[in-house]
């Protein structure tokens, strides 16, 4: 997400940003961030949950949601079901559907096609040697 404290944390990148590149990143933000600020997570789980499974594969499974799935079905079902200490097979099946989900989508093979317009974009990005990177991040914090 781009409003993320990490990104706004870097004064002095900011202020090294040329003010057109600045006025495009803020134009996104406004465009893409704040609207999505105003639904609650548990909507845009529900909403991300019912695009992705209308997707074609490949798809990007989204590690956050599936981890908080694990967490809520560990928290949520008993490890047994009765007196007698049964194995709780629903709860098993329940973390089975979700660990094979993720490797589900490793499986599928992605295919990226080269487009001319974006090549052409980032081709005019300054390129940044390693050196340069670290003493960026040094600075910053």
């Amino acid at each position: 997400m781009l409003g993320i404290a990490k990104t706004r944390g870097l004064p002095q990148t900011w202020e090294e940003l040329p003010k057109k590149d600045l006025f495009n990143f803020l134009a996104l933000e406004i465009s893409v961030v704040q609207p999505s600020l105003k639904q609650s997570t548990s909507e845009k789980a529900i909403e991300y949950r019912a695009s992705y499974t209308q997707q074609p594969p490949p798809k990007i499974p989204h590690l956050e949601l599936a981890l908080q799935d694990l967490l809520q079905i560990e928290q949520q079902e008993r490890d047994d079901r009765s007196v007698n200490k049964l194995i709780n097979f629903q709860k098993r099946r329940s973390i089975y559907d979700v660990i094979s989900g993720l490797l589900q989508a490793q499986q599928d093979p992605y295919i990226f096609m080269e487009v001319f317009q974006i090549k052409q974009f980032l081709a005019k990005f300054p390129r940044v040697d390693a050196k340069t990177l670290q003493r960026a991040l040094t600075a910053e914090s």
